[in-house]
């Protein structure tokens, strides 16, 4: 439309733009709906409040997330896991003073950092192999 609107059609057009912004239709929504312009819809539906939107909840943005970033962390923990088992493979069987050198720099070290989906420090002492290896080394005499 161009130039000002009449009035008769602005009075039957403005209560349909207020139902359909409280419908939670948008500004661009309803001037394309309606054969308006932007700004005249903002003229007269400053007042009105739209209801969210649906499809913005928390778990849709999450699954939005977990679809884009997925794909990256599972072939980065395939990755870490050829990782291991080469070096597993390059070490080989470990002798006693081996092992116990190996459970003294894991102590050492404060813990395990293998998360995959958050890497920090976790205290040795709750480490299960950690604590499996200290109870192999102990020897208790009767």
């Amino acid at each position: 439309m161009s130039g000002p609107m009449p009035d008769e059609i602005r009075d039957k057009l403005k209560p349909k733009a207020i139902e359909l912004r409280r419908q939670g239709w948008t500004y661009r929504e309803i001037a394309g709906s309606l054969d308006i312009s932007i700004s005249t819809c903002s003229l007269w539906l400053r007042d009105v409040t739209a209801p969210p939107r649906p499809g913005h909840e928390q778990e849709r943005v999450a699954a939005m997330w977990k679809s884009r970033w997925e794909p990256t962390h599972i072939a980065r923990e395939a990755g870490r896991q050829e990782v291991k088992l080469a070096a597993c493979r390059e070490a080989g069987e470990l002798s006693e003073r081996e092992t116990l050198l190996a459970g003294a720099l894991v102590y050492w070290c404060e813990g395990e950092k293998d998360k995959s989906y958050r890497r920090r420090e976790r205290a040795p002492c709750l480490a299960p192999e950690l604590l499996m290896l200290a109870s192999s080394r102990v020897r208790i005499r009767a």
